[in-house]
């Protein structure tokens, strides 16, 4: 039940701690932020295009 509960509040509780450590560490790593299935197949399948 802890697992869900972690899950259902990650974005309210953790994601703004890994955003700002991210942030502060590394500001100019590029993020890609990947929503479903077919924008993960997506962006998979352009790496393997990239020479």
């Amino acid at each position: 039940m802890e697992f869900l509960r972690y899950i259902w509040n990650f974005d309210r509780d953790s994601r703004p701690l890994i955003e700002q450590e991210r942030l502060a560490r590394g500001a100019l790593v590029p993020v890609i932020n990947l929503r479903g299935s077919r924008q993960i197949s997506d962006f998979v399948s352009s790496l393997a295009r990239q020479p």
